[in-house]
Parts: structure tokens; sequence; C-alpha cells
């Protein structure tokens, strides 16, 4: 506003990829709208997310080498999904997310995200 009084600078991104650090992807809230549509992988993906999918699949590949029984495999949580099993599908989610989820440099899409469906 110092350069240009009066003026309100504002900004709407479509896509917007992660590449800021927490602080300053909220930093950003208050002029950037970033607007993610349906499936769109983009604004979800980063170096970090790619570790994190890359820890899943060898968890769900072989959950007895991570310390996880066989009802973490993945032939186990599709079987739990055909039958319906909400309950048995969070609990398998929250022993294997604190396993796969850890890589670190996480980054954000710039400001507040609005998702489309």
């Amino acid at each position: 506003e110092a350069r240009f009084p009066g003026v309100a600078v504002e900004c709407v991104a479509f896509a917007c990829p992660q590449v800021l650090d927490a602080e300053l992807a909220m930093a950003q809230s208050n002029h950037t709208t970033s607007v993610v549509v349906g499936d769109d992988l983009v604004p979800r993906f980063s170096f970090a997310t790619t570790e994190d999918l890359r820890n899943v699949a060898l968890i769900l590949s072989d959950p007895a080498a991570h310390g996880l029984s066989g009802s973490h495999s993945a032939a186990a949580l599709l079987a739990m999904d055909a039958r319906g099993d909400g309950e048995g599908l969070a609990a398998a989610y929250a022993a294997i997310r604190p396993l796969a989820c850890i890589a670190p440099g996480r980054l954000f899409p710039s400001g507040r995200l609005v998702g489309l469906s």
C-alpha cells in the first residue's frame, strides 16, 4: 500500500503448486486465494508428499517390516473398504500416517485454499 495508496492487491491462483513454507503460505492469506479443483494433484503434490506416498506404498506392501500387523496390508485395507468398514480404515490410517508422513521440508500452496469439487 505504500507504493499504491488506496489500492487493494488481491490474487486468485488456480492449481498453485506447493512452493511456500507454512508461515509464508499463511502470511499470503490476506490477499491470495488458491483454488483447488476436484482431484487436481498440482496443489497437493511436492517432493515431501512424493516421499510420503512412497513410504505408504512400502508400508502397505510389507506392514510387518514396519511393525504393523497384516491387517494393514493393501489387500486387507481394500477388503475393509469393500465391506464398508469405516472404523477399521480410520484405525489403519491412524496407525500408518505417523510412520509414513514424516518427510521434512513440507511446502504449501500460497494463501487461503478453496476446494471446488
